[in-house]
Order: C-alpha cells, then sequence, then structure tokens
C-alpha cells in the first residue's frame, strides 16, 4: 500500500482518524464476517463485499468530517476547555485569566459561570382572612384571590428553601 493514497493506516499518517465510532463498525463488520464464515453462508462473498463498500463510506465521511475547521466552542474540544478551567483551579486570578483567553479566541465558552434552573419557595404569613364558607374544595384558592395584592417579592416573611440544579 503506498503512503501517498488515502488509505494510510494510524501508524503511516498523522491525519489519520481516530475515532471510536468508526473503530466499532469496522469491528461489528469484522466479526460478522467471521460469523458468516463459520456458519459456511452461501451468500458470504456478496454480503462481504456489500460490508466492504459501506465500511469505505463511514471511512470517506470520517475522513471528511475530520477535516472540518474546528471552532472554539465546537464539542469536539469542549473537554480541553474543561480540562484548562479545572488546571486553573485554586488560582487567586482564575476569572480574569480565563476572560484573557476569551478575549483572544472568538467563541470561547464562558466556564467563570454556570447556570442554574429551580424553584424558590417563599412563605408569606396571613391571618383574618374571610372567604365564603360554601365551597370546601376551593378555599384555597379563595384565600389566594383575597390576599393576592399582599404576595409580592420582597414582602415575603421568610424563604422556605431553594431548589435548584445545574442546567
Amino acid at each position: 500500500m503506498s503512503n501517498t493514497d488515502n488509505t494510510n493506516t494510524a501508524t503511516e499518517s498523522p491525519n489519520a482518524i481516530h475515532d471510536v465510532d468508526f473503530a466499532h463498525r469496522v469491528a461489528d463488520i469484522e466479526d460478522s464476517v467471521r460469523t458468516d464464515i463459520k456458519n459456511g453462508d452461501i451468500n458470504f462473498l456478496g454480503r462481504t463485499l456489500h460490508k466492504y463498500v459501506y465500511a469505505q463510506d463511514n471511512l470517506t465521511e470520517m475522513k471528511r468530517r475530520s477535516y472540518d475547521e474546528v471552532q472554539a466552542h465546537d464539542h469536539r474540544i469542549e473537554h480541553i476547555w474543561q480540562k484548562l478551567w479545572d488546571a486553573l483551579s485554586g488560582d487567586i486570578e482564575q476569572d480574569e485569566t480565563w476572560g484573557m483567553f476569551m478575549n483572544e479566541i472568538p467563541g470561547m465558552p464562558d466556564l467563570r459561570t454556570k447556570t442554574y434552573g429551580g424553584v424558590v419557595t417563599l412563605k408569606f404569613y396571613f391571618a383574618g382572612v374571610e372567604v365564603s364558607g360554601g365551597d370546601n374544595d376551593d378555599i384555597e384558592s379563595a384565600i389566594l384571590e383575597q390576599i393576592a395584592g399582599d404576595l409580592q417579592y420582597g414582602y415575603e416573611d421568610e424563604t422556605a428553601e431553594v431548589d435548584y440544579e445545574e442546567e
């Protein structure tokens, strides 16, 4: 096999694709071929040729994707940014250093902040609220209607709990 064509192995070419999914697909094809041989399958040659063409198509696609330009926000290098951020951990100027990186590398993720979502439960105490006593099923709604104007953030009596998770 010539080193000038595009079928070099990983040891022969620095541009070889190191893709775990592709390696698994090739291993599955090899396993399928071994099974066909072991079972004495009559259609062995035709299916083997089909599997070879399929593997070549996958290789071509993987090569095409490997030459796509990598941007700073690309998921393929996300782990590198995380390792760099972790390496800066404990540095008193970690945020400032990261800010300098972000200024120089467009699209670099801002790992200085994290995004959270959740629920804050506030407690409002009330007394002396009069509602009609006709329907016991709707008392909560009736009470809320009566005190709705008093239920404003900043006027709560206490914060009961904060439930959150990182997004």
